[in-house]
């Protein structure tokens, strides 16, 4: 949960005790309702490995690390679009502030979800198929 103080633009993070379902109607099949390009980069063919692939334990240690960093970067991002919805909820005037932080953070995740990727599927011997966008 994120606390916030609208007078002050300041606001701190308190562990959320339960999820919130979505209201928000689906979207048409074939519409991602992006503004940008990424829609296209979000599912792209892939080449498995034929034979089995063995990772040593330094190498699932460093996988596990950088996942670790990964959730935590993630969360850190998704929590400042909460924060800075948040504020601009209880003060709209606070909106054009705002507005910067809300749209750093998609980019911010997508590239950290990519270079994740890279180093998975390096480590693990998949390929991207030829003719994919991502």
């Amino acid at each position: 949960m994120v606390v916030v103080d609208p007078e002050k633009g300041r606001f701190h993070l308190r562990r959320r005790q339960a999820v919130e379902s979505s209201t928000l109607p689906p979207l048409p099949r074939g519409e991602t309702g992006l503004h940008s390009a990424t829609g296209a980069r979000i599912v792209c063919p892939m080449v498995l490995p034929t034979n089995p692939v063995t990772l040593t334990v330094q190498q699932i240690e460093d996988l596990n690390r950088k996942l670790s960093s990964l959730r935590h970067d993630i969360n850190g991002d998704l929590a400042l679009v909460v924060a800075a919805a948040e504020l601009v909820k209880l003060n709209p005037d606070l909106l054009q502030r705002m507005l910067s932080t809300l749209l750093e953070q998609p980019p911010k995740i997508r590239e950290r979800l990519d270079r994740f990727s890279v180093e998975l599927e390096k480590a693990v011997g998949i390929t991207r198929a030829s003719g994919g966008s991502g």
